[in-house]
């Protein structure tokens, strides 16, 4: 009776695979001796027996870490980083190099006299093939991050994947938009790159290549936990032939230094992955500061009473607690439809299978909890050791070291809006759907969300209304990988223009466009009441531009073709747009068009009185708004970025092995 739901679970499967068109089974009532069904199925078991003999038993993956790796060449179309297979002997035995770690340099810090003479040497430069070197460098860089970084080995090896893909998809991304027969480009100039430390590796690589990609000069300043690291970067960087004239190391401390960094005019744009408080903290230092930040999450998951509930706890745990929930994606709230949280089995199996999970020193390959990269003080000290008003503890966990702590559970009556980077999860109770979302909704960040559910209607209404990013449906809502999930959120969660990392326009907002020609379409609008004749042409040809791409950029497209699991790409309309505009009445024309093209509210700023309000209803932000600083340009695909906010929406089409929705003549677009 303990352990009928298992038991159940597994007959289900048992069922599904025996009932399968290529099973035997399935036909075996109706089987007789001289029956064509008879034939068939003695046939196919009879060429079955044939085939033994040519069969292997050796593992179809001949992947071996040991061995040099293989470089994707430079005129093939971008594919992602394999990743490691730990099932194989001779990767396994490659990973037990790693259980030591390994010593540490000292690396001096900067004055503001160096870095005032890096601002005045920075000079972009072309960017050569760099992936190569950092495929070469896997383990050196892995002993890093897991001696300095304090990384377990999957979470390393995985970071060392995303750096390369970076390295491999930015430079095909610019390479793309020069061929664009429309629109030229230019860099930006001197762009400064801030990483922080929980992703010491791939971050910084993804931003200091998609600059450099752009054209533009980088100075490069890493998080004071891991300067070693950000160091090396740097260096494999100058050994593929970047110049040191384009890229600068650039360690300094916060205050003063950072600071002056910041507000000097000679930085033309800040490249930010950190807490939301540093990219306020900057735009305050210098208001108009041109900053593309990906901030904090607080990142939720709803469990459906209509969910696979083994699986649910399964990517629930995998959200909230890899990397001991270091991660700016890591799910710190679960909220569970009301049946599965008043159900005491299910909590049961939730505290159970967390408190199972290996804790200890990221140089034992059996850990999946290791150390936090200090030991907690302040808010987060106090959230995995003490009860606020309405929690309590489904499991609390405990002190192992000073930085190393067992995950805790708390049941709370009411969300808690302040992120905490620890391991901690946070579950709360909804009546229905509808409540889940507002509660997810509820937050100030809107970085990374999922649902776990197998009603389709469900999914549907969760994915229309919650306020995210990057979506995920019953999987982990960690783990974006570059070019598969372009990664990056909306609300508190960015600041800028908003293009995803990883993502088909993240290079393009690091350069300035300009209209080479007018694209081929045409159409018309009232607006053009208040245009002169000059200006109508030019207008209607943006217009028709505006209209065309909208229709392919709010369609969902798939940006992989993997089997059991689909990825898709969209864009939706910005809440508000804030149009900064000069009193060039095309330009504003433009713009207003493409607002309400996108279906987003607008209002203007810095123009003089003109008749627009018969055209557009002007309403004043409520909320945060995104400014759009004119001119336009003509061309739809670049200009709609400006009223549109990216989605990505990673959904697993499989379950137990069994495909659910995949469609094998399908294309990419």
């Amino acid at each position: 009776k303990k352990e009928f739901a298992y038991g159940m679970a597994y007959l289900i499967r048992r069922l599904d695979e025996n009932t399968a068109p290529e099973n035997f089974l399935r036909h075996i009532a109706q089987f007789k001796t001289s029956s064509p069904l008879w034939k068939q199925e003695a046939l196919r078991f009879s060429s079955a027996c044939q085939k033994i003999s040519g069969l292997s038993s050796a593992p179809r993956d001949s992947q071996d870490r040991t061995q040099p790796p293989h470089d994707l060449p430079a005129d093939a179309p971008f594919s992602n980083e394999p990743p490691t297979n730990y099932s194989l002997a001779q990767n396994r035995k490659w990973a037990e190099q790693f259980t030591h770690l390994s010593p540490l340099r000292a690396i001096p810090l900067l004055s503001w006299q160096d870095i005032d003479h890096a601002l005045e040497e920075a000079k972009g430069a072309p960017f050569p093939p760099v992936a190569p070197l950092f495929r070469r460098h896997r383990s050196e860089l892995i002993s890093l991050m897991m001696s300095e970084g304090k990384k377990v080995l999957t979470e390393a090896d995985l970071e060392v994947d995303e750096a390369i893909d970076f390295l491999e998809y930015y430079p095909r991304s610019a390479a793309l938009l020069h061929e664009d027969p429309e629109v030229s480009w230019c860099p930006l100039g001197s762009v400064v790159v801030l990483s922080p430390w929980n992703f010491p590796l791939a971050i910084p690589v993804g931003g200091i290549a998609a600059a450099l990609a752009a054209g533009n000069a980088v100075l490069f300043k890493p998080a004071p936990e891991t300067i070693v690291i950000g160091q090396r970067i740097v260096e494999l960087f100058w050994e593929a032939g970047v110049p040191k004239t384009a890229l600068h190391f650039i360690p300094c401390e916060e205050e003063p230094t950072g600071n002056l960094l910041i507000s000097d005019p000679r930085v033309d744009a800040v490249i930010l992955t950190g807490a939301t408080a540093t990219a306020q903290h900057f735009l305050k230092l210098r208001p108009h500061l041109p900053l593309f930040a990906e901030t904090g999450g607080k990142n939720s998951m709803i469990i459906s009473n209509m969910a696979d509930q083994d699986q649910a706890i399964s990517h629930l745990i995998t959200s909230a607690f890899s990397h001991s929930g270091q991660k700016c994606s890591a799910c710190s709230l679960a909220i569970l439809h009301k049946e599965l949280y008043d159900d005491p089995k299910f909590l049961l199996t939730l505290k159970e299978a967390t408190a199972s999970l290996p804790v200890g020193l990221q140089t034992d390959l059996a850990t999946r909890i290791g150390p936090l990269i200090k030991p907690p003080q302040g808010a987060l000290l106090k959230a995995l050791t003490e009860l606020e008003p309405g929690e309590q503890w489904l499991l609390k966990g405990r002190s192992i070291a000073p930085d190393l702590w067992s995950p805790s559970i708390k049941l709370c009556s009411q969300i808690d809006p302040i992120e905490r980077f620890g391991p901690i999860l946070c579950v709360v109770r909804a009546e229905n759907l509808d409540h889940a979302i507002a509660l997810a909704n509820s937050t100030p960040y809107g970085l990374t969300s999922g649902i776990q559910s197998l009603d389709d209607r469900e999914i549907e209404r969760w994915r229309q209304k919650i306020l995210a990013g990057n979506l995920y449906v019953n999987r982990s809502i960690t783990g974006a990988i570059c070019g598969r999930q372009p990664f990056g959120g909306c609300k508190a969660s960015s600041f800028g223009p908003g293009a995803k990392a990883g993502g088909p326009h993240y290079v393009a907002q690091l350069m300035h466009p300009k209209q080479r020609q007018l694209p081929y379409f045409s159409a018309s609008h009232p607006i053009e009441a208040v245009l002169s004749e000059e200006e109508i042409i030019p207008f209607r040809h943006s217009l028709g531009s505006y209209r065309h791409h909208w229709e392919r950029l709010k369609a969902p497209r798939p940006l992989s073709d993997l089997v059991g699991e689909s990825n898709t790409f969209y864009l939706v309309p910005r809440e508000h747009v804030t149009i900064v505009a000069n009193d060039n009445r095309l330009d504003i024309a433009r713009a207003l068009a493409a607002a309400e093209i996108c279906g987003t509210k607008v209002s203007l700023q810095g123009t003089s009185s003109h008749p627009w309000s018969e055209f557009f209803r002007l309403c004043a932000p409520k909320r945060k708004t995104h400014l759009c600083l004119l001119p336009c340009l003509a061309s739809g695909h670049y200009e709609l970025l400006r009223y549109t906010r990216e989605i990505s929406l990673s959904k697993t089409t499989h379950r137990y092995g069994n495909l659910l929705e995949y469609d094998k003549n399908r294309s990419l677009s």
